[in-house]
């Protein structure tokens, strides 16, 4: 998966895992981003970092933490090339890449992203 597959989409990229307590603290709040602004314009695709073996897990952890709505990506550390390349340095990091597929902002650290604020950034990026 790369960014051209989401081409034309502004897209919230969060890198998150399992054994990572602030990710699993933030993972509601990105369903409800999803839920509330997802459409064929926008879409949050949280990835996880978990191990390999542990995909499973986080796929039913992910639904658990109230990801419904959000799909299910994974970059364990034999693929996590992607993380790499972000510049991340720790869990969570969000990203947000405008439709042209540039970033526009970036988190390292826990977000509310059911709040105002965060609603009133994407209504500002989509519009």
């Amino acid at each position: 998966m790369t960014l051209d597959a989401f081409s034309g989409q502004v897209i919230v990229v969060n890198f998150w895992a399992t054994w990572c307590a602030p990710c699993e603290r933030e993972m509601p709040s990105l369903g409800a981003l999803q839920r509330a602004k997802g459409s064929d314009s926008f879409k949050v695709v949280p990835i996880s970092i978990d191990a390999e073996e542990d995909l499973d897990y986080a796929r039913e952890r992910l639904t658990e933490l109230g990801g419904r709505g959000l799909d299910f990506y994974a970059a364990p550390p034999t693929m996590a090339q992607i993380y790499y390349e972000s510049g991340a340095r720790g869990f969570p990091t969000t990203i947000i890449y405008g439709a042209d597929g540039k970033e526009i902002a970036r988190v390292a650290g826990e977000a509310d992203w059911a709040s105002y604020e965060a609603a009133a950034l994407v209504d500002a990026i989509l519009n």
